[in-house]
């Protein structure tokens, strides 16, 4: 009797121990599809945990931002899409990589939301990140824009500006930070933000990544979802959708695009 009540005990105590260690690995992910930042705001300001053991992370563009230029738009190049790929086909991928990224600095944009500004200085003991799949030559422009419009991205994470030099690079450069902006330089994201919580002592409870691609929203969901004792939100955000961009008629759109090819390829004959 004693040895068959030692052995429930064992059985016992093993699956309490099984319980214990899932309950550790596994986080709690939330999914939550959203256009006016006042509900990311509430994210932050209801949650149970302390600021510094907070993190929200963003995307840049179409994010953040999105180009005033109609046909830069992405509602315009997905309403011409056919005439777009046909044009860019005088291009390599790496150039039409190098071309975009570029007028990505040089094409004017604007911020989703005017409340951004105040949304950073609010949360002061919140961890910030703007994390951006750009390239290694953006991290600059998009830092100066965003102190441009006071969009002050602080976290207490104390590191210096470094480069991730474990990963691949690509066109002359790779991923990088610098002062809580990154840019993955095509990398994943999901891979790069698992690579970054390494170089940190104290690790996020929770965490809020806003991203206005659902494909890139699923990779960070994917990579973060063994981080232990985490909880994530991820977070969809459309607020450009609520931006009233001009259509643009085919003519249009065929010859803004022919000229910045053409003025691509003189430049790098140049």
């Amino acid at each position: 009797m004693i040895l068959v009540f030692k052995r429930i005990l064992s059985l016992f105590c093993f699956l309490i121990l099984l319980l214990s260690g899932c309950s550790k690995s596994d986080n709690i992910t939330e999914y939550k599809q959203v256009t006016d930042l006042a509900v990311v705001d509430s994210l932050v300001s209801t949650s149970e945990f302390n600021p510094k053991d907070i993190l929200v992370i963003f995307d840049f563009n179409y994010t953040l931002t999105h180009p005033t230029v109609p046909c830069f738009h992405k509602d315009n190049i997905d309403a011409h899409k056919k005439i777009f790929k046909k044009i860019l086909k005088r291009l390599s991928p790496e150039q039409i990589d190098l071309m975009l990224s570029q007028m990505k600095s040089t094409e004017a944009q604007e911020l989703i939301s005017n409340e951004f500004s105040t949304f950073f200085k609010k949360h002061l003991d919140v961890n910030f990140l703007v994390c951006s799949s750009s390239l290694e030559q953006n991290a600059d422009d998009f830092l100066k824009f965003l102190n441009e419009n006071n969009v002050i991205v602080r976290n207490g994470y104390n590191l210096e500006n470094f480069s991730f030099l474990n990963f691949k690079e690509y066109l002359s450069g790779h991923p990088v930070y610098k002062n809580g902006v990154i840019v993955t330089n095509r990398a994943k994201k999901g891979d790069i933000l698992i690579d970054f919580f390494k170089r940190i002592s104290r690790k996020p409870k929770l965490i809020i990544f806003v991203d206005n691609s659902v494909k890139k929203l699923d990779d960070v969901k994917n990579a973060l979802k063994t981080l232990p004792n985490t909880k994530l939100i991820i977070v969809e955000y459309c607020g450009y959708k609520n931006k009233k961009i001009p259509s643009v008629s085919e003519e249009e759109f065929t010859a803004y695009w022919s000229k910045k090819v053409e003025d691509f390829l003189k430049a790098q004959n140049n």
